[in-house]
Formats: C-alpha cells, structure tokens, sequence
C-alpha cells in the first residue's frame, strides 16, 4: 500500500486563521508555529500534482506516518473545525486514514470513498462520500464540522453532508496524518 500525500492544509477555528498549516516544502514544519509534525518510521518527501520536488509526502499506507506532537493537548478549542488537503492514494485495498485528531478523523474506505467521523469523545458519527475518488488522481479533500453539519467535499463538490448532534471533544489523544 503506497499513497502520496500533498497535505498544504490548515484546522480552521471559525473560518478566520489555520491553526495548523504544512506546506510541505521539504519539512513537516507547521508555517504557523503551532504543531510542528515528526515523520515516522520512514516516508519520503515527493513530488506533487505540479511536479514540484520536496513538496509532497509518499507514506505507505502501514506504518509510515506524521506524528502531530502538540504535547498532548486538544488541536481545537471551539466546536467548529476544518481539514483539507490534496492527496492522491493508489491503492484501496485497505481503509487508509488521512487524519487522526481527537475531535476529527478523515479517511477513505477500501472502497475508495472519503470519509469522516466527528467525535466528542465517546463515540463518533461519521459521514461518508457519495461520491468514490479515482485512484490515479490528484483530488482535493476538506471535511468540516460547523457545530451543526458536517460536510464532505471532494474537489469543490459537496458530496456527503449530514446534520450531527455532537460537541467536539476537546482532550487528548493520539495525533497524526496518514496512520492507521
């Protein structure tokens, strides 16, 4: 399982400044100051959708990850949040997450449809994309919880939304973009 990562994305705290931004340019370094990521058990630095070098992440889809250590504190302290990112994964046999955050996991099923499941800390309620992703392409993900709705878009199209009855947790727990 290999996929390609071009994460240039950013939790949004009411749509005003990224909390989290990595733009990928040959470091894991949040352009923020926030949350510096540490690269795990290999993966590499690659090439992205415009052919620029050091400016994506190819991880493996297994063990190979970034670690997101932000001391074991809460990524958001509001109940509205935002992740988006570019990705390109090659491989479906397995459910593959892209994010792992105490209030927000965003994936894409085995079956090759994004995904994601908002948690307040005893359970999650996830929201699945209609619309299933081509495995050879570049394409655009962001997933957000406003307090109310959570919505899926895949390349500027809204393609699953759900209303959902959840306050996001705000504690600790694990951390990190591209584990399973």
């Amino acid at each position: 399982i290999l996929y390609t990562v071009l994460f240039v994305f950013g939790f949004i705290a009411f749509a005003q400044t990224p909390i989290i931004d990595y733009q990928y340019d040959g470091t894991v370094k949040d352009s923020q100051g926030n949350v510096d990521g540490i690269l795990v058990n290999g993966g590499t630095y690659a090439e992205d959708r415009f052919g620029n070098t050091m400016s994506a992440l190819s991880l493996d889809g297994i063990n190979q990850y970034v670690s997101l250590d932000n001391g074991g504190a809460s990524t958001v302290s509001t109940n509205q949040i935002t992740f988006d990112g570019w990705f390109n994964s090659n491989d479906f046999s397995t459910t593959q997450a892209i994010l792992n955050i105490p209030e927000l996991t965003v994936f894409i099923s085995d079956a090759g449809f994004p995904g994601m499941a908002v948690q307040d800390g005893v359970s999650s309620s996830p929201i699945i994309s209609s619309v299933a992703i081509d495995k050879t392409e570049w394409f655009h993900l962001a997933a957000t919880y406003d307090g109310s709705f959570g919505r899926l878009y895949v390349n500027g199209v809204q393609t699953a939304s759900s209303q959902l009855d959840v306050t996001l947790f705000n504690g600790s727990g694990v951390t990190n973009l591209g584990a399973n």
